[in-house]
Parts: structure tokens; C-alpha cells; sequence
């Protein structure tokens, strides 16, 4: 049986190694990705995380950024790992099946809609912090406080 995941990351190296091995599985159907800048820069874990998506899947999976920022963010050299991962020569060979980019949708937004399609269960995978959960709990219960 196939299982729907959600997932959410910070955009570190393991985050990014993550997401590939999540699409290598075949019990596992990814519905939605989206990266938050905490262990990371955002741009660059978003632009990798698309390029893992083109070269080792054929789904169609935008990846929804995440404009919320960490109260302690990693140091920056730490951060500065998500440029290393999206400049690794095989993210960036020419790939037949180009389907996924970035999302216009805030991470939030596109956890709350990604969830409404589904008639099954979803699984919430987040290996970062749980910011986006949280605004996306938020604004469907208002009286729900941060």
C-alpha cells in the first residue's frame, strides 16, 4: 500500500539527501515538498531541491518555499551547505523531464491546500522546525496562538 507524505525540510544535507531517498521509495507517494530557511539559505535549498526532483522523479511536485525566519538560525558556514548540494555536477546535467519549479504559494499555503485535495490520510514528514505547521494549524483555527 502506498503511503502520501508531505514533506517539509530546513534544506541541510540531510534534508536534501532525504527528499531523494523518499522519492526512491516505492511505497511512498510524495505529494508536496517545501523548505524553510533555518539550516539553510533559502534560494539554494530551493533550487536543489527541484533539481532532485527533475533528475529522480517523474512526478510533477512544486516546492513551496517558506519566507518564515529562525529564531537561531545555524552559523553561516553551516548554512551555506545548500549551495554545495544544488552546484553537485549531477543536479545540474540537462534532465528530459523538467515538471517541477518553485511554487508560487508560501509552505503555509501549500500545506493547507496540498491536505484539502486528499481523500486519504497524509503522513507530515518535517525534519526542520515545525514553523510552517504551525502557521498552517493558525489559519485554519484562528484562536490557535503561536
Amino acid at each position: 500500500m502506498t503511503k502520501k507524505v508531505y514533506f517539509n525540510h530546513d534544506g541541510g544535507v540531510d534534508d536534501l539527501v532525504s527528499l531523494f531517498l523518499l522519492l526512491q521509495m516505492e511505497n511512498v507517494h510524495l505529494i508536496g515538498v517545501s523548505t524553510i530557511g533555518a539550516d539553510c539559505y533559502l534560494e539554494p535549498s530551493l533550487s536543489a531541491s527541484v533539481k532532485i526532483i527533475n533528475r529522480f522523479s517523474n512526478e510533477d511536485i512544486q516546492v513551496a518555499p517558506s519566507y518564515e525566519r529562525g529564531k537561531n538560525p545555524f552559523p553561516k558556514e553551516w548554512r551555506m551547505h545548500a549551495f554545495f548540494m544544488d552546484a553537485l555536477p549531477i543536479l545540474n546535467e540537462p534532465v528530459k523531464h523538467v515538471a517541477s519549479n518553485v511554487s508560487d504559494k508560501e509552505a503555509f499555503e501549500d500545506i493547507i491546500q496540498t491536505l484539502k485535495r486528499q481523500s486519504e490520510k497524509v503522513t507530515l514528514l518535517f525534519t526542520g522546525p515545525l514553523t510552517d505547521l504551525a502557521k498552517h494549524y493558525k489559519k485554519i483555527h484562528q484562536s490557535f496562538s503561536i
